[in-house]
């Protein structure tokens, strides 16, 4: 690495389980115009390539516009599913805000109940330590100033 400074940003956490005992985090997802947002709690989710959020939620925060090529066909664990891509306006998750990032907007996250997942789009910014035997994980973002490695 030449030239670059790095910050470390870290935050530990208690793990929380959803209704189905997978690992949920909090996150707030801020409507298309920025002028409202929720307040989360979405799976944490190693398998998912890309973070995303229900139908239902996406649609109450105003994602409601898409195209044909906005579709994105997926292959998951329990099958094929269609969902579309949408650009969050922002998103907040361990203290950190993320803007104009793709995610997915997925209906079959409405019907398991779950509000949506953290993906490994955004999960692999982060160094994490899961401990069970303490119920905490810990994040450490590490940010990159200058020439990048």
């Amino acid at each position: 690495m030449l030239n670059a400074k790095i910050t470390t940003t870290q935050r530990t956490y208690r793990i929380r389980y959803n209704h189905i005992g997978q690992i949920i985090v909090e996150c707030s997802v801020y409507s298309i115009d920025s002028s409202k947002y929720r307040n989360l709690d979405l799976v944490f989710d190693t398998g998912a390539t890309v973070s995303g959020i229900g139908e239902k939620i996406a649609l109450d925060l105003g994602y409601d516009k898409f195209n044909d090529e906005d579709i994105v066909h997926l292959d998951t664990a329990g099958g094929d599913a269609k969902a579309y891509s949408i650009t969050l306006s922002q998103i907040q998750f361990s203290g950190v805000e993320y803007s104009n990032i793709k995610i997915l907007r997925n209906i079959e996250f409405d019907k398991i109940n779950i509000d949506g997942v953290i993906g490994l789009d955004i999960i692999m910014r982060y160094n994490i330590l899961l401990d069970f035997s303490s119920d905490s994980m810990l994040l450490r973002e590490n940010v990159y100033h200058g020439k990048t490695p």
